[in-house]
């Protein structure tokens, strides 16, 4: 995977491709024949990178903007694949696993389990502020109300992280934060209720990424009762896109329309009775409500393919669009027709 996106990466940065020409790609990898050779499989690779930046293309942007989009979308996969470690192979293999005993069991790593906990009894030992990122930098996206972060009056929403440092008796250096994984930056911050830390922050309103300050806090016991486990239940299920649930495959998920509501956590899931029902977990996405609607996005032909009616869900509909006009190309089955595709054993019916 990382030599085929460094090679996908060097592809579409030429920006020659040939988009009158008629080619053919599988998108379904039980159809593809095994390549012997490297240059075989960087023919598929190439072909996977002009097709990404044709459907990009195919949204209304240029060359440029469609490039441009992803080269980013490439690197972004290359960092999250690079920021791995043996905890994350060790849990993937043993989900795996677990999965062929059980469907309703899953493996929880230490850190897994302790962030469980914690979610459980609704406390923990911090600074009281939830985080994600952003162009590698960590992002505070609200402070708990009543939290040390809150109550310095110095944190804000959209505050930039740059460094940490650990108040000891003995003076200890500055971590530098931009680019870790935001599990390691939480890990970094936590700590025992009464020690100290001090965060470097470019704060949300300035432009200037010299504009820097530190901010000392005093860690506490965080109740985290308005934190509380949010699911939002959507009309879609591991039948219409089964990749986060087998693969820990991650799309961008975000409400259709733009808003100023107060941005909560989500675990994002279907309504099918399966541990594996779900999209997303500790997602920030503004408050929604019933007929809300969101888009799961980067989905393509691979969701499609993948799909299934499992639980008698009905496919959902495939649209095909150009410029101003779209036409429904699959259509959604009627469960009569799901039904239909059912057929009675000759024995069985004797």
């Amino acid at each position: 995977m990382i030599e085929a996106t460094k090679y996908q990466i060097k592809v579409i940065q030429k920006k020659d491709f040939d988009f009158s020409e008629v080619e053919n790609i599988f998108i379904d990898n039980d159809l593809q024949e095994f390549r012997e050779t490297n240059l075989d499989l960087r023919e598929i690779w190439v072909k996977l990178a002009k097709n990404d930046v044709l459907t990009s293309m195919l949204t209304d942007k240029t060359a440029d903007e469609a490039v441009e989009l992803i080269s980013k979308r490439y690197k972004n996969r290359l960092r999250r694949i690079s920021q791995r470690n043996e905890e994350d192979i060790f849990s993937i293999v043993m989900n795996n696993l677990t999965g062929l005993f059980d469907p309703h069991s899953s493996y929880m790593s230490p850190k897994s389990a302790e962030d469980f906990e914690m979610t459980m009894s609704l406390n923990l030992e911090g600074i009281g502020a939830l985080l994600t990122t952003e162009d590698d930098y960590p992002i505070i996206v609200s402070v708990v109300p009543g939290g040390p972060a809150e109550k310095s009056g110095k944190i804000n929403p959209d505050d930039k992280i740059v460094k940490v440092r650990q108040i000891k008796k003995v003076e200890v250096d500055s971590v530098d934060v931009v680019g870790w994984r935001i599990d390691e930056v939480v890990q970094l911050i936590r700590g025992e209720a009464g020690t100290q830390l001090e965060l470097e922050i470019i704060p949300a309103k300035t432009e200037d990424l010299s504009d820097r300050k530190w901010v000392l806090l005093t860690r506490e016991e965080v109740k985290l009762e308005e934190q509380a486990a949010k699911f939002l239940i959507v009309d879609a299920a591991m039948n219409d896109l089964i990749r986060p649930s087998m693969y820990d495959a991650y799309h961008e998920i975000v409400p259709v329309l733009e808003s100023n509501e107060e941005i909560l956590l989500y675990d994002i899931v279907g309504p099918v009775c399966e541990t594996g029902d779900s999209f997303a977990s500790n997602r920030p996405i503004t408050s929604m409500k019933t007929g809300d609607l969101l888009a799961i996005r980067s989905v393509g032909a691979y969701g499609a393919v993948m799909s299934s009616t499992y639980n008698t869900r009905k496919l959902i509909p495939e649209v095909l669009v150009k410029d101003d006009k779209f036409a429904v190309v699959r259509p959604r089955p009627t469960y009569e027709e799901i039904i239909n595709l059912d057929h009675i054993a000759p024995w069985l019916s004797e």
